[in-house]
């Protein structure tokens, strides 16, 4: 079923999957969800997974129908980034964005950057930027900052599976290098002091990218903050299968085109999926829990539960208990 908007075909039937987006510079996440929302019609629920604020682009799980069930498992999957850190400046925000709180003229070298790198790899502390989303006493401590109110936000420990530098600029060639050119030349055209670096990140959830910068900049005893930031995978979902807002707009437009969406389960690749009968299916929908005899000595797991191949739950198996979490209708 279609229905016309402003002379334009909008898709309202029920939906079900996920759209890997790539988001542009300059709209929030929020934004991407509701213009999507508007283009696969009300019937259907949207969702994210991940925020990706305005200055930030790169890939944006969207959910769609079922797949908001399994929004919670994706947000905890690994993430990878590409930023890059301009020396000389401290911001509030950690990026354009912010005031300037500190200056400095040192400008790292490449062999400097390279020899901190292997300090910010594996489980590190990391304190939560003021102008983030964390709740503070029911608030997002980005309200509470904005407002001029200081918060004290904990260390936490985070996970940096890999850190890689990918290139360096020169100041008098920045403004001329495109961001694409990011592919590993080290070298500048001039003698001049290298004013930025560009990073690659594999890092695990509830890490700040905005944070490492400035943590990598103090390393080296100087300042610096995120011109850059690209996500570039968040799990299973990667920079090179997404499309961008503008060019799904012309796909749904598309009379001839279908959405181009993947599987509920697609990025639940790294949760067990185990296969059951028809009578076991039944029961598990019905909210009911089942033991499964092969499964009696494994330890407590979420895993995807399959009939015929098709994603029927998630559920918690403990001993071979199996109890529905999440009961799906596809």
């Amino acid at each position: 079923m279609t229905s016309a908007i402003k002379n334009k075909t909008i898709k309202t039937e029920p939906l079900n999957g996920w759209l890997i987006l790539n988001k542009s510079r300059g709209p929030s996440s929020n934004d991407a969800v509701q213009k999507v929302k508007r283009l696969v019609g009300k019937n259907n629920k949207v969702g994210h997974a991940g925020t990706l604020d305005p200055l930030a682009e790169g890939v944006l799980p969207i959910a769609i129908g079922e797949a908001t069930k399994t929004v919670q498992y994706i947000m905890d999957a690994t993430k990878e980034y590409e930023f890059t850190i301009t020396w000389g400046q401290e911001r509030s925000t950690g990026d354009l964005e912010g005031e300037v709180t500190a200056e400095s003229d040192y400008i790292p070298s490449e062999n400097e950057i390279k020899n901190i790198i292997p300090k910010f790899i594996g489980r590190i502390s990391q304190i939560p930027p003021a102008y983030s989303a964390l709740k503070i006493n029911g608030q997002p401590a980005y309200k509470l900052a904005r407002k001029g109110i200081e918060v004290e936000l904990k260390p936490r420990e985070i996970e940096i599976y890999d850190l890689f530098l990918m290139d360096i600029t020169c100041h008098v060639e920045r403004s001329e290098i495109s961001r694409e050119s990011h592919a590993g030349s080290f070298g500048c055209a001039q003698d001049e002091e290298k004013s930025s670096a560009t990073f690659r990140v594999k890092c695990g959830k509830g890490t700040y990218v905005r944070t490492l910068a400035v943590d990598i900049a103090r390393s080296l005893g100087t300042c610096g903050y995120v011109s850059f930031l690209k996500r570039t995978r968040v799990g299973n979902f990667f920079i090179k299968d997404a499309i961008l807002l503008d060019n799904l707009i012309k796909v749904v437009h598309n009379a001839e085109s279908n959405l181009p969406l993947v599987s509920v389960n697609y990025g639940l690749s790294d949760i067990l999926g185990l296969e059951i009968t028809a009578d076991q299916t039944k029961a598990l929908r019905n909210g009911l829990s089942i033991f499964l005899d092969e499964y009696s000595k494994n330890s407590e797991s979420i895993v995807q539960i399959l009939n015929d191949g098709k994603l029927q739950a998630l559920a918690k198996l403990e001993k071979g208990l199996c109890k529905p979490i999440r009961v799906f209708n596809l």
